[in-house]
């Protein structure tokens, strides 16, 4: 597990940092350079009277829902319309399971306004294709959102708890999984669209989808 933390963060903010995050490899070189995004990824200041972490200069704490880079459009606000629909996790999902090159595709198809579909599957061996992970899962939207959150903030090691934001990233990912599977069991629409669009774009022919159970069968 040290050993995939490591891989999985080196290729997070090195590997293919601009392509998932369309920043410049120096912004995510530091963390003083990638405190520019602290608000990005939750950041608000407090009131007096109010406690949070950071100094007397600047109090503040991370929201765990009021994220914009889990938000399509980047909604400062809990949006359960457009949250987890960033385009930021599915280029995260993408370069991991299928390397830094099938994120790289992606921005290129999205700046191009071409189909991301038809790019967004390679042909060549990859962790996907390995591990035959043939639709969108709930935790892939939730890791995928905690290591968006992660990839941008200050914090150094990939570890449960930010080192030096205090960012709690386990209860995170328990969290979004627990908003997710229970989107799904009571059929949110709002839920059942995040697995459709996931699906729609880094797996256009699966023959499942918790979207859309049995949608394929019988295609091929």
């Amino acid at each position: 597990m040290s050993s995939q933390r490591s891989n999985t963060s080196t290729r997070v903010r090195r590997g293919a940092g601009d392509s998932i995050f369309k920043c410049s490899s120096a912004d995510l070189l530091s963390p003083a350079s990638r405190r520019q995004f602290r608000e990005e990824i939750g950041w608000h200041e407090l009131g007096d009277g109010e406690s949070g972490e950071g100094n007397a200069r600047a109090r503040g704490e991370y929201a765990s829902l009021d994220v914009p880079i889990l938000h399509q459009g980047g909604s400062k606000e809990y949006d359960i319309h457009t949250c987890f629909l960033n385009p930021v996790l599915m280029r995260l999902f993408a370069a991991i399971v299928r390397g830094p090159n099938a994120a790289a595709a992606m921005r290129e198809a999205e700046d191009n306004g071409t189909d991301i579909a038809s790019i967004a599957v390679p042909v060549t061996d990859n962790m996907g294709r390995i591990h035959q992970i043939s639709c969108t899962e709930p935790g892939a939207i939730a890791a995928a959102s905690v290591l968006a959150i992660w990839g941008k903030s200050t914090d150094i090691k990939l570890q449960a708890r930010g080192d030096h934001t205090n960012i709690d990233y386990e209860g995170r990912f328990n969290e979004y999984l627990e908003i997710l599977t229970t989107g799904l069991h009571k059929k949110s629409p709002s839920i059942l669209h995040v697995f459709a669009e996931w699906d729609r774009i880094l797996f256009p022919d699966a023959e499942d989808s918790y979207a859309e159970p049995g949608r394929n069968h019988g295609r091929k």
